[in-house]
């Protein structure tokens, strides 16, 4: 396997590198001025040739998959207006850029692991594995993948490397969140028509007050993730759940970050100990 995981690309997103045909795109009244995760990943370009980029959503949640997207951008032509990490953006503005994102993209595919797997193989791995198969999905043929994260995934057969905060950093994975966070959304949408006790709707499956006091009233359900319940008294699943909950203040999160962490912490430990998980 090709990994550049150790790779320091953190001096060319600087408008210096770009050559053409990037630098084209600075001029113009039509033309957009690209940002700099666009011309981070056109500085890419022009080391490695075609570019993918993939990001998972759904680590942390207590339920429901988690899901991933590959988006292979077309970074010859005028850069596309907003993009970023997925969760710094409102739900209205993630609506309307995958649109934009799925008609404009050379290559886009989004991969599934479900609950089930989850529990089978943990979040990482599951994680991993739906990356890859959003990139296989897609049909795309990259000269260099940029995997969000601190891990690259495992056998596969194109060069790749890890981009911790990538989803900040490069238009292709910002492209892939917002891909992937939409999908999933609609996804527990759909799981909260056929368990609507426990509010998918609202929180997506994250560890609200809502969630976990709806977990000890009725139990979970057969889309919960069973290793989660029982280890979620260990504080880094805590922490990496909590962590991706969190939504800027221009997100349109009915509980906001403060209550996230207010609400979702004090009674969660004693609430998941006092489940019974077949």
């Amino acid at each position: 396997m090709n990994s550049f995981s150790q790779t320091d690309f953190s001096d060319i997103s600087s408008e210096k590198s770009l050559k053409s045909p990037q630098k084209n795109l600075l001029k113009g009244n039509s033309l957009i001025q690209p940002s700099a995760l666009w011309i981070h990943d056109c500085s890419m370009f022009q080391i490695h040739g075609v570019l993918a980029g993939v990001d998972e959503v759904g680590r942390g949640p207590l339920a429901g998959a988690v899901v991933a997207a590959c988006v292979v951008l077309d970074l010859e032509a005028e850069a596309i207006d907003g993009l970023n990490d997925s969760k710094k953006l409102s739900e209205k503005k993630r609506l309307e850029l995958v649109d934009i994102i799925k008609s404009r993209a050379l290559f886009w595919g989004i991969g599934i692991c479900s609950e089930t797997e989850i529990d089978r193989l943990n979040i990482l791995q599951a994680s991993l594995l739906a990356m890859k198969r959003a990139l296989e999905q897609s049909g795309a043929q990259p000269k260099m993948v940029l995997v969000d994260g601190n891990k690259t995934i495992p056998q596969l057969q194109f060069p790749q490397c890890a981009l911790v905060k990538g989803d900040s950093r490069s238009a292709s994975i910002a492209a892939a969140s917002i891909i992937a966070k939409v999908k999933r959304d609609e996804m527990l949408v759909e799981l909260d028509a056929m368990y609507p006790e426990y509010g998918f709707a609202i929180h997506k499956g994250y560890p609200t007050r809502a969630h976990t006091d709806a977990l000890s009233r009725c139990g979970p359900c057969p889309v919960h993730r069973r290793s989660f319940l029982k280890n979620y008294n260990q504080s880094d699943l805590f922490e990496d759940a909590l962590e991706e909950s969190q939504i800027s203040t221009n997100s349109e999160n009915p509980f906001g970050t403060h209550d996230l962490q207010n609400e979702a912490k004090p009674g969660v430990v004693q609430t998941m100990q006092s489940l019974k998980i077949e």
